[in-house]
């Protein structure tokens, strides 16, 4: 009885997805909650203004410590360069040696007053801002949260928005004023926040300003107040035992079942001259990079573990592989602590590795102090919060159709148990097909929220991060990402709201907003959202979708207020276009419009022109000709495997 009731239940849940995937079910016009606070420093929210300048003048002036650190200093220099550039009236910096005004704005640890009690709740790299009388104090206890304080300063008091690394809008106004009765302190939820999107990547002043402390994995610069950096990022054993040692010495490396001998895959953890060896190599990267924090010991990108005798006994008596992958890092870590007291030994969580150990052995399986585990998400669904929905990508339809609980919300709770220490290396974009469209920004919040909740100490937001422009929503993605980071409540309506008034321009903000909200809606009714999808694997529209939504687009471009606006509204677009593309839709349907190659080079064309350099993660971008343009942007990814392309070498665009 209960597989009947199970199959019609499977049956039934079918039917009404593609009744809503056929638009019969309608699918509503609610709004998209994308989560977080609401904002908290509008004019509203002020009853009484402290004013800095008036019709272009101040008497104000800027104050450093007497021996300035390089934090204090650049801090100094960029207040006063945004000052100069919102009000014109360029603010003297002075040293605190000289003797005090009223009218000053104190950055870092200055002589003018004892901060110790406003500090007192300030924790590494928070901070304090706060107005006393006339004078304005922006302080931390180290270096970047000294740095924070002046970028939250002019970003939350004075209006500056660092919207991309070539975009950044202040306000012009001869009148600055603040809240008089400003006392904000702020605390970083995470001690790691990294947001790694290459339309970000080449600007370490745009992540600082973001107070997102990692800048790739690497160092941030001292005058920004340093930053949080990896010595080895990830999947390190390759280069903590290389492959040239296979030939002499095999037994160092995985062995496996299916294979019945050993392989380079990865390596065999328990024999004593796999740590030897590696201790030593992470030992040699460490020292050529002294400013480093963390080591990565971490597995191959792929699941052929070692399965020799020692390795499967050992990974039952520890729980899993999980729990011999913690032993053996925690080995490393104890080899090296005491010659790197200050760097923690990083490991993953990963595929084979995800689950906590199945048991608890306190010492063995449970990660050291100096031990970090990275719980990778992976496999998981990112139409729909982390925290309840279990769906993964390959699943069968009947399970794609019910309601799955979350293994990941599993996983994240049973580590707790295990380390002290707990990352997130979380994904934000289709790295399969990166110009499709991908609904996530209402998951970010309840994702990090979720986190958060969960004693997770740091984030990795891995994104499209090979070069060039995003093609989709990237720049907002990495925006958004970046507010998220450091405050998880952040409210994603008003930052999205104020991106893309800057972004895409005010007259055409409500068109894209709109688009978003439809595709979001259709994709979390519909749906689930993987990072290795096809065009026909995520949210499934068709012309009754589609063109709608083209006006939508139509209606934006038409509103762009400059030829830098009207050229990110078109890369933007290139998402529905290139979905178009491949599902043969529109102006792509062959049955229907005679001139589908010219709109395929038109489409292909228009990509290179915007500045996108990769349709996928793995490769670059190729020159066309011929039959090719006959094909579909899926084949677009990799000419070479299309018959009459056979032995031919392609040319990459990039």
């Amino acid at each position: 009885m209960a597989a009947i009731k199970a199959f019609f239940a499977t049956a039934l849940a079918i039917i009404q997805l593609f009744l809503m995937v056929l638009n019969i079910i309608p699918l509503g016009n609610e709004p998209i909650d994308y989560g977080g606070d609401p904002y908290p420093y509008g004019a509203e929210n002020i009853s009484e203004w402290l004013t800095l300048a008036e019709d272009g003048a101040s008497e104000y002036r800027i104050v450093v410590p007497a021996a300035a650190t390089a934090a204090e200093t650049e801090g100094a220099q960029q207040l006063r360069d945004y000052f100069s550039r919102i009000s014109g009236v360029i603010l003297p910096i002075e040293s605190d040696s000289a003797a005090a005004i009223p009218y000053e704005i104190r950055i870092g640890n200055t002589n003018r007053a004892d901060l110790s009690e406003g500090l007192a709740d300030v924790g590494p790299e928070g901070f304090l801002k706060k107005a006393d009388g006339d004078a304005v104090y922006l302080a931390g206890i180290d270096e970047r949260g000294i740095f924070y304080s002046v970028s939250s300063f002019l970003e939350e008091q004075l209006g500056v928005r660092w919207f991309t690394p070539e975009l950044t809008v202040a306000p012009s106004s001869g009148s600055v004023r603040i809240d008089a009765l400003l006392d904000d302190v702020q605390n970083p939820v995470f001690e790691y926040r990294d947001d790694y999107w290459s339309v970000v990547f080449g600007s370490a002043e745009w992540k600082a300003h973001h107070k997102v402390n990692s800048h790739n994995g690497s160092y941030l610069g001292g005058k920004y107040g340093g930053g949080i950096s990896y010595a080895d990022f990830c999947h390190s054993f390759d280069r903590l035992l290389p492959n040239s040692l296979f030939d002499t010495r095999p037994e160092l490396f995985s062995y496996r079942i299916d294979k019945g001998e050993r392989t380079k895959d990865q390596r065999c953890l328990t024999n004593p001259d796999t740590l030897g060896i590696m201790a030593e190599n992470a030992r040699l990267t460490l020292l050529a990079h002294p400013d480093s924090q963390i080591m990565s010991i971490t597995q191959n990108d792929n699941q052929e573990y070692c399965q020799c005798d020692i390795c499967e006994a050992e990974a039952a008596r520890l729980g899993g592989q999980s729990g011999l992958m913690v032993w053996f890092t925690n080995q490393v870590a104890r080899a090296l602590g005491a010659e790197f007291p200050d760097v923690i030994f990083d490991t993953f969580a990963y595929q084979y590795t995800r689950p906590a150990p199945t048991v608890l052995l306190p010492g063995e399986n449970t990660a050291d102090p100096n031990v970090c585990v990275r719980l990778c998400s992976i496999e998981c669904c990112f139409a729909h919060p982390l925290e309840r929905c279990g769906h993964i990508r390959g699943e069968s339809l009947d399970k794609f159709v019910n309601e799955i609980p979350s293994s990941f919300a599993v996983d994240i709770k049973n580590w707790q148990d295990f380390c002290g220490r707990l990352y997130i290396w979380d994904y934000t974009t289709n790295f399969l097909m990166y110009l499709l469209p991908f609904p996530n920004f209402q998951v970010l919040g309840p994702n990090l929220r979720f986190f958060a909740e969960n004693q997770v100490k740091g984030v990795f937001e891995q994104g499209n991060y090979t070069g060039g422009k995003s093609g989709e929503f990237g720049e907002m993605r990495a925006y958004i990402l970046a507010k998220l980071l450091w405050d998880p409540n952040a409210d994603v309506e008003y930052h999205m709201a104020d991106f893309m008034k800057a972004y895409y321009g005010a007259e055409a903000a409500p068109y894209i907003k709109e688009y978003l909200d439809i595709i979001t809606r259709k994709t979390v009714a519909t749906s689930h959202l993987f990072i290795f999808n096809w065009h026909d694997q995520n949210t499934f529209l068709r012309a009754w979708d589609t063109r709608p939504m083209d006006k939508l687009w139509d209606k934006a471009e038409k509103s762009a207020e400059s030829d830098r606006q009207l050229d990110n509204i078109r890369r933007s677009r290139l998402q529905l276009r290139f979905y178009k593309c491949c599902m043969l839709v529109d102006e792509f349907n062959p049955l229907v419009n005679r001139n589908r190659i010219n709109e395929n080079k038109k489409l292909y064309n228009d990509i290179i022109e915007l500045g996108v350099t990769r349709l996928q993660e793995w490769a670059p971008i190729y020159e066309l000709d011929g039959l090719d343009w006959l094909m579909t942007a899926t084949e677009w990814r990799d000419p070479s495997g299309l018959f009459w392309n056979s032995g031919k070498e392609n040319t990459p665009i990039h």
